[in-house]
């Protein structure tokens, strides 16, 4: 039997856009609370350098473990097989990503969308809220931030027909809306393989680059998040420092 798609191609600026709120808007509110209750401590481990190290561990954990959760997701709720499932780093977002070979119930694609943002996002920070420490709560906190393009998609795919099938395209902010060709809606109209190309460039907001310019782009993307990370320990540092004098 064969089977006809239909691309839904997601605005990647808006997403990173959303990122950028869920962070910063979390890490407020939620850090506003860890440090003026003064039943949790400043400092998870009592040391600047160690809550760092923490922090970090909780950031590459949670990245794994998100993709992990994805994979789990789409095997039993997706009702894939474990070879339909692969795993893979997109150099130019300078992300990992998990990838289903095949289609699945729409109500299953919800779930994968949603649940690793519930365990490697939401709950840690719930957790580091409640018992405190400033620094690990960042970590946390960009954690959820990862989590924009799942939001995004999960809304998305929220709003289709429950009857669809679902298949995540490989390397965009994008999904497949399937259906066998014996039973397409009315108003269906798969997508045309020059139609994709132009949903997916105009999503991304990329035009055609060079691969100087990528390159270029990619440098640029690495110097950003090297000094975010520096940035982000010494504004911790210093926050810590305060809070204990107040």
């Amino acid at each position: 039997m064969g089977y006809k798609k239909k691309l839904v191609a997601l605005n990647i600026k808006k997403a990173d856009n959303f990122a950028v709120i869920l962070f910063f808007v979390s890490f407020i509110l939620l850090g506003a609370i860890n440090l003026f209750d003064k039943r949790t401590p400043v400092l998870t481990t009592g040391s600047v350098w160690f809550d760092s190290l923490l922090a970090l561990g909780i950031f590459i954990v949670g990245m794994f473990a998100h993709e992990g959760i994805h994979a789990l997701s789409g095997i039993l709720f997706g009702k894939l097989s474990a070879r339909q499932v692969k795993f893979g780093f997109d150099i130019r977002g300078m992300n990992l990503f998990t990838h289903f070979e095949a289609p699945m119930p729409i109500r299953g694609f919800l779930s994968t969308a949603l649940l690793p943002c519930a365990i490697t996002a939401i709950l840690p920070c719930a957790l580091l809220t409640a018992f405190g420490g400033i620094i690990p709560l960042g970590a946390a906190c960009l954690l959820f931030a990862g989590c924009a393009g799942d939001i995004v998609t999960f809304v998305s795919a929220l709003k289709q027909d429950k009857n669809a099938l679902v298949s995540d395209h490989p390397t965009a902010l994008a999904y497949y809306l399937v259906y066998p060709e014996n039973a397409l809606p009315n108003g269906f109209s798969a997508t045309t393989e020059e139609e994709e190309n132009a949903l997916i460039t105009k999503a991304q907001n990329k035009p055609y680059e060079s691969d100087r310019a990528r390159k270029r782009s990619l440098m640029s993307k690495c110097f950003g998040i090297l000094v975010f990370i520096a940035l982000y320990v010494l504004v911790m540092y210093l926050l810590s420092l305060f809070m204990q004098f107040v």
